[in-house]
C-alpha cells in the first residue's frame, strides 16, 4: 500500500465515521427525546391537560425533529465543510417540469409501495392494508392535528431531504456517484421502521438522489416528498369506500410519468467517477463508527423486544426520579 492509498483510506474512514457520528447523535437524541417525553407526560400531566393533548404532543414532535435530526447534521455539515448554499441552491427548472416531477415521484412511490405490499402479502399470506385514522379522531382532526400535518407534510420532508440528499449525498459523492446514491438511500431506508416501507423507501431514495444530483439542489426533491406526504396523509383520511380516488391518482401519475420521460428522453444524467465504486463500498463497510450507527438504527427501529426492554428501563428510572 503506497502513501497515496494510505492517505485516501484514512481520509475516507474519517469522513464516513463523521457521518456515522451524526447518525449516532441522532439515534441517541431520538431515544432520549422519546422516553423523556414519557417522563415529562407522567410528571406534568395535570399541566398538559389544560391544553389539547394532541396539540402539545405534536409541538413536542416538531421540536424533537428539529433538535434530534436537523441540528446534528447541520453541525456535521460545518465539520465536513459541506457548502449549504449549494444544497439549497435555486435549480434551473420550469414550474411545469417541477409539477411533473412531483407526479413522477408520486407514481414511483405508488408503484414501489404496491409492489412491496403485494410481495409481502404473497410471502406471508397476510393482507398489508392502509393504516386508517379512527373515526373518533376524524371529527377534530383538523382542529387539533394541524400541527401534525405541518410536522408530517412540511417539516419532515425538509429535514430528511437536507440530511440524506443534502449533507450525506453531497459528502459521499466525492467517492463516486453510484456509491453515493446507493449508500445514502440505504441510510434513508433504515429510518423507515417497517419492511413494507423501507424497501420502497430505498428505491424512492435512489430516484430522489438522481433528481438532486441532476439539478444540483434539494429543492425539487423536497417538493416531491411533500407531494408523497400529502398522498400518504390522504390515504389515512379518505374512507375505504372512496379508495377509488387513488386509482385515478395512479392513472394520472403513471400517464404523466410516461409523458415526462418521453419528452425528456435525451436529458440523461451521466454519472462519472474517478474512483473505484467498490473501493468506496469497502471503506463504507469498514468504518466502525458508521457500522455501529447503522446497527443501532436497525436495533432501535426494527427490534421490538429491545424497544420494550428500553421502555421498561425508562419506566423504572422515571419512578425512581
Amino acid at each position: 500500500m503506497d502513501n497515496y492509498e494510505r492517505q485516501l483510506r484514512k481520509h475516507m474512514h474519517s469522513q464516513f465515521n463523521l457521518i456515522g457520528l451524526g447518525f449516532l447523535m441522532m439515534s441517541v437524541l431520538g431515544v432520549l427525546a422519546y422516553y423523556g417525553k414519557e417522563y415529562l407526560w407522567l410528571k406534568y400531566n395535570d399541566v398538559i391537560q389544560i391544553f389539547a393533548y394532541g396539540f402539545v404532543d405534536n409541538l413536542y414532535l416538531i421540536a424533537d425533529k428539529f433538535i434530534h435530526s436537523f441540528v446534528p447534521f447541520f453541525l456535521l455539515s460545518l465539520v465536513l465543510k459541506t457548502k449549504n448554499r449549494h444544497i439549497w441552491a435555486k435549480p434551473k427548472i420550469k414550474l411545469l417540469n417541477q409539477a411533473a416531477l412531483i407526479l413522477v415521484g408520486i407514481a414511483v412511490y405508488l408503484i414501489l409501495s404496491a409492489a412491496t405490499s403485494g410481495l409481502i402479502s404473497f410471502i406471508t399470506s397476510k393482507n398489508v392494508g392502509v393504516a386508517k385514522i379512527p373515526d373518533s379522531l376524524m371529527s377534530n382532526f383538523l382542529e387539533v392535528q394541524w400541527t401534525y400535518i405541518f410536522y408530517f407534510v412540511i417539516l419532515s420532508p425538509i429535514v430528511e431531504e437536507y440530511i440524506y440528499r443534502g449533507v450525506v449525498l453531497q459528502c459521499l459523492r466525492r467517492y463516486g456517484n453510484f456509491f453515493a446514491i446507493a449508500a445514502s438511500s440505504f441510510l434513508f431506508a433504515l429510518s423507515y421502521g417497517r419492511l413494507q416501507t423501507a424497501l420502497p423507501g430505498f428505491f424512492l431514495g435512489m430516484f430522489l438522489s438522481l433528481i438532486a444530483l441532476y439539478y444540483q439542489s434539494i429543492r425539487p426533491v423536497i417538493w416531491i416528498r411533500i407531494g408523497v406526504a400529502i398522498l400518504s396523509l390522504a390515504e389515512m383520511l379518505i374512507p375505504l369506500s372512496q379508495v377509488w380516488i387513488f386509482g385515478v391518482i395512479c392513472l394520472v401519475s403513471y400517464g404523466v410519468t410516461l409523458i415526462f420521460l418521453f419528452v425528456n428522453r435525451y436529458n440523461r444524467l451521466v454519472l462519472r467517477s474517478d474512483l473505484d465504486e467498490w473501493y468506496s463500498v469497502k471503506m463504507f463497510a469498514t468504518s466502525w463508527v458508521l457500522v455501529l450507527a447503522c446497527l443501532l438504527m436497525i436495533v432501535l427501529t426494527y427490534n421490538l423486544p429491545f424497544r420494550q426492554l428500553i421502555e421498561q428501563l425508562m419506566e423504572r428510572i422515571s419512578v425512581w426520579i
